[in-house]
């Protein structure tokens, strides 16, 4: 398949590019697998090559992949905020005690210094 026709069927770029066709069909098992539509398609030589690099091969999926990517993704790094906020927390737990035993430190003295 070629660019053109992956890109009339709404397929995208996946990001995944090898030289060899070979590479690419356990990538594309994998994603047939998960269930998405897609292919692999032939990339043209590059113009900044020269032609001396010669053709290569990558996946284009459909764009239901990509939100799905994109769900997965947003998932993750919403747990990571709720670990980021328990370890904030923890951080500011252990400042405010600081703070309390740098104040009970001034009153102690500012009560040493008047008795005096």
């Amino acid at each position: 398949m070629k660019i053109k026709e992956a890109e009339e069927k709404g397929y995208s770029f996946t990001g995944s590019y090898e030289r060899s066709r070979e590479r690419l069909t356990e990538a594309i098992k994998e994603i047939k697998r998960k269930g998405y539509k897609c292919s692999i398609v032939t990339e043209p030589d590059s113009k900044l090559s020269r032609g001396s690099i010669g053709t290569g091969y990558s996946i284009y999926a459909e764009e239901k992949y990509f939100t799905d990517e994109e769900i997965n993704d947003l998932n993750e790094r919403l747990s990571n905020i709720e670990a980021r906020k328990i370890k904030a927390l923890k951080v500011y737990e252990e400042k405010v005690k600081e703070i309390d035993e740098e104040e009970e430190a001034m009153k102690s003295r500012l009560q040493e210094l008047k008795t005096v």
